[in-house]
Order: C-alpha cells, then structure tokens, then sequence
C-alpha cells in the first residue's frame, strides 16, 4: 500500500458513495528537482503527526491528483490490515498551501484539512 495526502473528499446527494482526491507518496523524495513543487515530509516530528515510517514525497502535480472511490480495493480494513491516519503539522500545512498557491490551484485552502493515509 502507498500513502496518500487526502486533498478533497466528495460524497454523493444521498451519501451513499464516497470518494477522495489523493496525492500520492513515495519514499523517492527526488529534493533537488522537487523539493519547491510536492510536500516532502522528511523530520522525525512531522512524520510523527503523519503517520509516516520513512520521510515521504507527495507529489502535488496537478495532473496526478487521484479520485479514488472509497471502497475494499482501495482502502481494504479486511484480514487484519488498517488504515493508518495522521495530519500535517502547522508548518507542513503552510508548505502545502504555499505549493498549491504556486500552481494557482483554487484548493489551496484544502490544505487545512489535509489528512495523511501511509500506506
């Protein structure tokens, strides 16, 4: 399983289905290409609050944001397996918002409500 950084979460009119739009993490931080353009989650302390073993790169390419559907192939609590949710601190949400400001992505304000799923 991947870690993801939740960017969006979106629910149908009845609130019967569910979906969120990811980022996806990577334990390849690629820092000198990257470093000003996806969220590196790399200190013992936000990786901590993240949930994170090992420091993380969460590519903010606005071409891989993900919808996924909230479902058993894509968060699967079966067979003793669980999902692991942590949060960013102060200062990974204002690097996050400072990354999406840069694109000029509307969502930037979503970054206060970011959640972290390691995989």
């Amino acid at each position: 399983m991947r870690p993801v950084l939740v960017r969006e979460t979106h629910v149908n009119l009845d609130g019967t289905k569910g979906a969120l739009s990811v980022s996806y993490g990577t334990k390849n931080l690629k820092k000198q290409d990257r470093w000003d353009k996806d969220l590196i989650i790399e200190g013992f302390i936000e990786r901590y609050y993240a949930g994170l073993k090992v420091p993380t790169r969460f590519d903010l390419d606005p071409i891989n944001l993900i919808i996924l559907p909230w479902c058993s192939e894509f968060f699967d609590c079966s067979q003793g397996k669980k999902i692991v949710m942590g949060t960013l601190t102060a200062d990974g949400k204002r690097r996050l918002d400072n990354r999406l400001r840069k694109q000029g992505a509307a969502s930037a304000s979503l970054s206060i409500t970011a959640s972290v799923i390691p995989g």
